[in-house]
C-alpha cells in the first residue's frame, strides 16, 4: 500500500488520493469503508475517497503511522496470551511501557493492550 495524499476542505472532509480507483480499495478495506465512497475529483484531477466520519478520520491517522508490524517477541507472546488471544495470529506493530499495538495478520485488525494500571 503507497502513501497516499490526503487533502483536507474547509469543512473538515479527508480526501485521500490515487490515480487509479483500484489504488483506493486497499484503504477502503483498511479502514472498513463501502468502495462507493471513491469518487473523481475533477480539481484535483484524480481520484479521491471521501472520509467524513471523525472515527474513520482517527483509523486513517493511525493507519498513516503505523510501522512495519513485526513477530512477537517470547515476552511479548506472554502478554498476547494473558488477554486470550492466540499470539501466532498477531504481530507487534509499537511496544510501549503503557501499550502494545498488535494487528491481527489475517484480517488486519488491530488491538490496543493496556500494561500496568
Amino acid at each position: 500500500m503507497r502513501q497516499p495524499a490526503v487533502y483536507t476542505d474547509s469543512n473538515g472532509t479527508l480526501y485521500v488520493t490515487g490515480q487509479r480507483r483500484h489504488h483506493l480499495f486497499d484503504w477502503c478495506d483498511t479502514l472498513r469503508l463501502d468502495r462507493r465512497y471513491i469518487r473523481w475529483n475533477r480539481d484535483l484531477s484524480c481520484f479521491t475517497l471521501i472520509i467524513k466520519n471523525e472515527a474513520d478520520k482517527l483509523r486513517l491517522k493511525d493507519v498513516i503511522a503505523m510501522k512495519q508490524a513485526k513477530r512477537p517477541t517470547r515476552k511479548q507472546k506472554t502478554v498476547i496470551d494473558g488477554y486470550g488471544l492466540n499470539p501466532n495470529n498477531w504481530f507487534v506493530e509499537r511496544d510501549t511501557p503503557q501499550e502494545m499495538v498488535i494487528i491481527h495478520r489475517h484480517t488486519g485488525s488491530i488491538r490496543r493492550l493496556r500494561r500496568g494500571a
